[in-house]
């Protein structure tokens, strides 16, 4: 679904995390629920959930803003203002869980190791990164356009919209008798910790052991 007057894609909550200024209450970038509480009518989402967009023709009043088409309730197509990256170090497993409802850039989910991975945001000389990112070229492969990343590895934090969606990702164990796949998820407690089992010894148990993709293999 595309954002609609009065509709935040039900992920209202906090700000963009981008410079939009000071927002005023109801102007471009002030946390919204519902259009009601924009005086535009439009609460599209953002990073940390809802916020209140503008009209735009070519270009927004605020760094860290897209002017994107949109089709409104009554089938037209208007341009609105939308936040550059609305999925910036969410967890992700592919790239399409770094897409938003109104496609701005070509954003995409970039492996950082065990950890996880990553929304990254795509940017370049017109769409710099928000403070604490940097635009990295290759971040999401050769081929792919930069991404913003965050300076500090490991820095992603679950943001209310977050942790409403339940974002995860996938996380491995690794040691020297292997690596074994698992999951992170958002919770209001911060993203959790990989519940992968640790590779341990391959003991005839009808079990994966070692995480090598044979079941008691050497057994």
């Amino acid at each position: 679904d595309v954002p609609q007057p009065g509709d935040a894609g039900g992920d209202a909550q906090q700000d963009t995390g981008h410079d939009a200024g000071d927002p005023s209450d109801g102007g471009l970038g002030w946390p919204c629920e519902t259009g009601d509480d924009c005086d535009s009518a439009w609460c599209v989402e953002g990073p940390e959930g809802g916020v209140c967009s503008e009209l735009c023709v070519d270009d927004c009043s605020a760094d860290g803003w897209a002017c994107a088409a949109v089709t409104n309730t009554g089938g037209d197509l208007v341009y609105i203002c939308m936040p550059s990256h609305p999925n910036l170090c969410r967890p992700c497993v592919t790239d399409a869980d770094c897409k938003g409802p109104v496609v701005v850039g070509d954003d995409r989910c970039i492996d950082a190791g065990p950890a996880g991975r990553f929304c990254g945001g795509e940017c370049d000389e017109f769409t710099p990164c928000p403070e604490g990112y940097e635009c990295v070229e290759n971040a999401a492969g050769e081929g792919a356009p930069s991404q913003c990343v965050p300076v500090e590895p490991g820095s992603c934090a679950c943001t209310p919209k977050y942790i409403q969606q339940a974002a995860s990702t996938v996380c491995t164990s690794t040691n020297e008798l292997g690596s074994c796949p698992g999951t992170r998820v958002c919770t209001s407690d911060g993203l959790g910790a990989c519940d992968a089992p640790t590779p341990v010894e391959e003991i005839c148990d009808g079990i994966d052991n070692d995480c090598n993709g044979e079941i008691d293999d050497g057994q």
